[in-house]
């Protein structure tokens, strides 16, 4: 399977703080099961000025990669819920998330972007 994982390389989109457990952790472990992955960094600063600018880079990565399954890891709320609606009604990938901290974020962030999801975690 394509999986496209949208989330951070560095802790919180910074170098300086090492590799984000998450891309060093899910990335590895989805190819070493034998699955083609492709990265998508969500939380570099300097990658993309606004969020509408990532969001649009990310539906043309999705339409350009053609993914079985988007894996994002969001911090707030950088990928909009219109960007998934968009994502479902261009290709047929699974959206699934995954949700850190949701002890606390779970009324800032996941109550409202998780029924645009098939599965989070």
């Amino acid at each position: 399977m394509k999986v496209l994982c949208a989330l951070a390389q560095y802790q919180y989109g910074v170098r300086a703080r090492g590799e984000d457990p998450s891309y060093v952790s899910f990335i590895p472990a989805l190819r070493r099961l034998g699955h083609e992955v492709r990265h998508f960094e969500t939380w570099d600063p300097t990658l993309y000025p606004t969020h509408a600018h990532l969001n649009h880079a990310l539906l043309a990565e999705v339409e350009k990669y053609h993914p079985d399954i988007v894996l994002t890891l969001q911090l707030h709320y950088e990928i909009w819920t219109e960007t998934l609606v968009a994502i479902q009604q261009m290709e047929e990938a699974a959206l699934i998330t995954w949700t850190t901290d949701d002890s606390f974020k779970f009324d800032m962030v996941s109550k409202y972007i998780g029924p645009f999801y098939d599965t989070i975690s």
